[in-house]
């Protein structure tokens, strides 16, 4: 019998396939380092990295997924009998994952910041998903997301660890977009 973290993933797997092989894959692979490193509630930041995404489809320019995906996952966690007393918790990371502020748990700021730096170390992956018809509309949509990624890390240290790796792509995009 599959757990729950199975039946998440493989419906969100299913449910969106180029979101979760080209971004939620490493979200998960992400948060599970920065578990390992900061500590957290293991089950409740794989669900909630897992699933942090599930409202992006229902929410066309993506400016509530967050507050969507924090209502879809309730019924969902449900239907899979998951525990109701973590289940609000899986929600506000859900809530969460895309904030800069509020945070109540650390849990919240793992898969924030698993999120986030997901854009910065996988961004070749993350770049698959681009819409954009030109190279320039790629190179700007690329630039804005290491930017809102790194200014996002919500743990603490990540932005030191992660400052050159940042400057680094930042100047890259820069350079294509000056030309």
């Amino acid at each position: 019998m599959e757990n729950i973290f199975e039946k998440l993933r493989n419906r969100v797997r299913e449910q969106f396939p180029k979101e979760y092989a080209c971004h939620v894959f490493f979200v998960h692979k992400v948060a599970l380092d920065l578990q390992k490193k900061y500590g957290g509630d293991l089950e409740i930041i794989e669900l909630a990295a897992i699933t942090h995404d599930i409202g992006r489809v229902e929410d066309g320019d993506n400016s509530l997924h967050s507050e969507i995906g924090s209502e879809k996952i309730i019924p969902w966690l449900k239907e899979f009998g998951y525990s109701e007393e973590k289940t609000p918790l899986i929600a506000r990371c859900v809530l969460m994952h895309n904030k800069t502020a509020g945070f109540q748990s650390l849990e919240e700021k793992v898969v924030c910041s698993a999120d986030n730096l997901s854009k910065l170390l996988y961004l070749d992956m993350f770049l698959l998903m681009c819409k954009k018809d030109t190279y320039l509309g790629k190179a700007e949509w690329g630039l804005k997301y290491i930017e809102k990624g790194y200014a996002k890390l919500a743990l603490p240290g990540l932005k030191e660890e992660h400052k050159a790796l940042y400057e680094s792509l930042k100047e890259r995009y820069q350079h294509v977009l000056s030309q």
